[in-house]
């Protein structure tokens, strides 16, 4: 798991979850998206993805927003 974005590695795929009120990591709500690199993410069609939904504050946030993320095999 990383808490950092400044340590995910390019090429690979992440999921990113974002902690409820409790600070409790949702794992169960989080998005699949690959990092691109230099901040760039993107879908399993290619597209570039530059936010993300979170299901806390009801709105898109920035992808370096996510409170962990955890590396796809």
């Amino acid at each position: 798991m990383i808490t950092d974005h400044k340590n995910l590695i390019a090429g690979k795929w992440y999921a990113c979850a974002f902690a409820d009120d409790d600070r409790v990591l949702q794992w169960g709500a989080a998005s699949i998206y690959r990092y691109d690199g230099d901040g760039c993410w993107s879908n399993e069609g290619g597209e570039e993805i530059d936010r993300l939904f979170d299901p806390y504050l009801q709105l898109y946030v920035a992808m370096d927003a996510a409170d962990a993320y955890a590396q796809q095999p």
